[in-house]
């Protein structure tokens, strides 16, 4: 046996000496590799404390905020500055007493969902629905919370209704008055009468009986 696998095998034997007799060696490029481990699953109870835990965060956040507003401002902070009402997280908006920016007030339209770009026209053929004044809702005067609110039959909840033009005025034309004929004697031969049998010193002569009141 030559040196060189005496050497060879002198490691071999040492290597599975630290390994002991249980181990294996793996051949190089060979290792399996390990299972990823299965996300686990969140219940329910776990999901409502981990939002309590944000909304509790975003609160104190938030008190942070302010308390810090008030050191900045000082007392004046709560007369001058309102509570936003379109803003989720530490919002809050100075109150216009005077005429808001017309970029300012399309920005708020549009968190609004309203389209204040559009100068639209008023429509000929409707007008505002005057049961509902426009809302498409009327009070039902029901006490309970679902039902106080019902829509207005009026307009079918449209807010709005056909405009319905005024008739118009008849003209009735004036009938002309009959030129005045000598009383008719009885008898007479030149008796004249109108095509409804009426003589001619009638006050109704010659006029159709529709038009006679």
């Amino acid at each position: 046996m030559s040196a060189a696998t005496e050497l060879a095998n002198a490691e071999a034997d040492a290597v599975e000496a630290e390994l002991g007799p249980d181990e294996e060696l793996e051949p190089d490029g060979e290792q399996e590799a390990e299972p990823e481990p299965e996300p686990e699953v969140e219940d329910e109870a776990s999901i409502l404390r981990r939002i309590k835990d944000v909304n509790d965060k975003v609160d104190r956040e938030d008190e942070r905020h302010v308390k810090r507003y008030r050191e900045i401002f000082g007392d004046e902070f709560d007369d001058i500055y309102k509570e936003c009402p379109v803003c989720q997280l530490a919002g809050w908006a100075f109150p216009y007493e005077g005429q808001m920016l017309e970029d300012q007030r399309a920005a708020v339209a549009a968190v609004l969902g309203e389209d204040a770009g559009t100068d639209y026209k008023e429509a000929e053929f409707s007008e505002t629905c005057p049961n509902c004044d426009g809302l498409g809702q009327v009070l039902s005067g029901a006490k309970t919370q679902h039902g106080q609110l019902v829509v207005c039959r009026k307009c079918q909840g449209n807010g709005w209704i056909e405009k319905i033009a005024p008739l118009p005025t008849p003209v009735l034309s004036a009938v002309p008055t009959p030129a005045a004929l000598p009383p008719v004697q009885v008898g007479d031969p030149n008796a004249v009468f109108d095509q409804w049998g009426r003589p001619a010193d009638h006050k109704h002569f010659g006029m159709d009986p529709r038009y006679v009141t």
